[in-house]
């Protein structure tokens, strides 16, 4: 019930703060939507103007994990998405975006991380990268 409790009141000042605070640009290069039409696997981190340094950490640590463990295998694509574009508001509308979020999907399926993004990025992101992993490959094998 605590650790609930803890978790709620973490999400909650993480979405409180990624609005205080502009973020750097990311040195990594970004696939656009247009490059992702063969994969798969679709893993979306979605994020506004202002970003505070948890959620700059989110997509530091989502986007190196997908490089390290599928930069091989063209089904599975990262895709950083700036949901306060008027041009990707259908995209942020399908997947119910209203923070920063990472999302992974399919054509016909999709599940939503940010959460456990949140609570494990800043004490545990290699916890964070096992899940991306995990929750990647599991839609690589439907």
């Amino acid at each position: 019930m605590i650790k609930r409790f803890l978790l709620a009141i973490m999400v909650v000042l993480a979405a409180i703060s990624c609005g205080q605070t502009q973020s750097g640009q990311s040195s990594q290069k970004t696939t656009s939507v247009s490059d992702a039409d063969e994969a798969k696997v679709l893993v979306y981190y979605f994020h506004g103007r202002m970003r505070c340094q948890t959620c700059v950490n989110i997509q530091e640590v989502v986007q190196t994990t997908i490089k390290e463990n599928f930069k091989e295998n063209p089904e599975v694509v990262f895709l950083e998405v700036d949901f306060s574009d008027r041009a990707n508001s259908d995209l942020a509308e399908k997947y119910e975006i209203a923070w920063s979020s990472v999302v992974i999907a399919t054509e016909d399926d999709h599940t939503n991380l940010t959460d456990q993004a949140f609570a494990l990025v800043m004490n545990n992101p290699e916890g964070l990268k096992s899940l991306v992993v995990k929750e990647t490959k599991k839609f690589l094998d439907k």
